[in-house]
């Protein structure tokens, strides 16, 4: 078995199949479910407040496979040798990571599920902000509108519970500034190091470089580690099995993402995120006892639902613009669409707005497309 085939095991079975774009999408969705659901459940369900120790286990878990498959399996993932340019550039970026990810598992311990979501999905108005103050870019009034719904749905969403989870709420807004300082910083470091080429494993082996240590300081400081011991359910083997399932998920919605974006089109993607979390939404509010189902807060979930659905619409029809656009320059050029740097640099971002704290870069986007297209498989966007 070859490189090529190695790392798309789980691709040629569907290389021709009419189900290939479904399935790629399915898998994205229930890994990003999974997660969700699992962390959810170790977090309280076993009230379990080993934040950074479930990070570092996870973080352990990621670079043992990155460095694994790059150095013993042929570097499927055009995972990068060690850089220290390269570490030390991104150090800012796994720092950010480690908060990202911190204040998510507690806002997610600390907030049902359906509100949870329904706040995270402040994040794309977040970073709309910081495009405005930073880059004076402006939206359309049609993005306005659904950013209007987004808002207006998760006030009136947790309204009845704002006293009693006020802390649990600000931790979440918290999680949404960590997101979008994330990506912004991301986006700066791409553009400031536009020769470099790293894949969306490329970009999880740095993090866990920088995330790991810091991780497993910040448990020994906050005493997750010592008090381990005594922790009420260290001898029960679900509350293990909980644990390694959600900590290992991480690596596998990386590379369910990956195939996802890759293989589908912007459109089947955003479908894909608002399927999601509608049914991570209808599971939470059934699979967890902490929420409640008012009318009240059933409309304002319900109207974030809606905002969603018009960003996503008006968001893709920018992007529709843009390819057309994109495609003809090129053509002109005379590249022609099956020309070998025929791969768009247009991205779609994966937000995270469910507790896995991911995000893809434009040029993450890219790569994306290139590491399955140096495989030898074609995907959409290399046609």
């Amino acid at each position: 078995m070859d490189n090529g085939q190695l790392v798309i095991v789980f691709v040629y079975p569907f290389r021709f199949s009419l189900l290939r774009s479904f399935g790629f999408a399915f898998f994205y969705a229930v890994s990003s479910m999974f997660l969700s659901l699992f962390n959810k459940s170790l977090l309280s369900s076993f009230a379990f407040n080993g934040y950074f120790l479930l990070l570092a286990y996870q973080m352990a878990f990621s670079l043992f496979l990155c460095v694994v498959s790059r150095d013993y399996l042929g570097n499927p993932f055009k995972i990068p040798a060690y850089d220290y340019g390269l570490h030390k550039g991104s150090f800012l970026l796994g720092v950010l990571y480690v908060a990202n990810v911190g204040a998510g598992l507690i806002g997610l311990q600390l907030v049902n599920i359906p509100l949870f979501l329904c706040i995270r999905r402040l994040t794309t108005p977040t970073i709309l902000l910081y495009d405005f103050v930073a880059r004076k870019k402006v939206q359309s009034k049609e993005i306005n509108a659904s950013i209007f719904f987004i808002f207006a749905g998760t006030i009136i969403a947790g309204y009845e519970t704002l006293t009693a989870d006020l802390f649990g709420y600000a931790v979440t807004m918290l999680n949404n500034l960590f997101t979008a300082a994330s990506m912004a910083f991301q986006k700066d470091f791409f553009d400031k190091n536009q020769g470099v080429k790293l894949t969306a494993f490329g970009v999880l082996y740095f993090n866990s470089l920088t995330a790991l240590p810091l991780a497993v300081v910040l448990s020994l400081v906050t005493s997750e580690i010592s008090s381990l011991s005594s922790f009420a359910h260290v001898g029960s083997l679900s509350f293990w099995i909980n644990f390694i399932i959600a900590g290992s998920l991480g690596p596998i919605l990386t590379y369910s993402s990956v195939l996802s974006t890759t293989y589908n089109s912007p459109l089947s993607t955003s479908v894909t995120g608002t399927a999601k979390d509608i049914c991570l939404t209808v599971a939470g509010a059934l699979s967890f006892s902490d929420f409640e189902a008012t009318t009240t807060n059933v409309f304002g979930i319900l109207l974030s639902f809606i905002g969603t659905g018009i960003y996503s619409w008006y968001s893709l029809q920018g992007l529709t613009t843009k390819t057309a656009s994109t495609s003809s320059d090129t053509d002109k050029e005379g590249g022609g669409i099956g020309s070998g740097d025929s791969v768009q640099k247009i991205g779609v971002s994966t937000n995270s707005r469910d507790g896995e704290n991911s995000s893809e870069s434009e040029e993450g986007e890219s790569e994306k497309a290139s590491f399955l297209s140096e495989q030898g498989v074609r995907t959409p966007r290399s046609k």
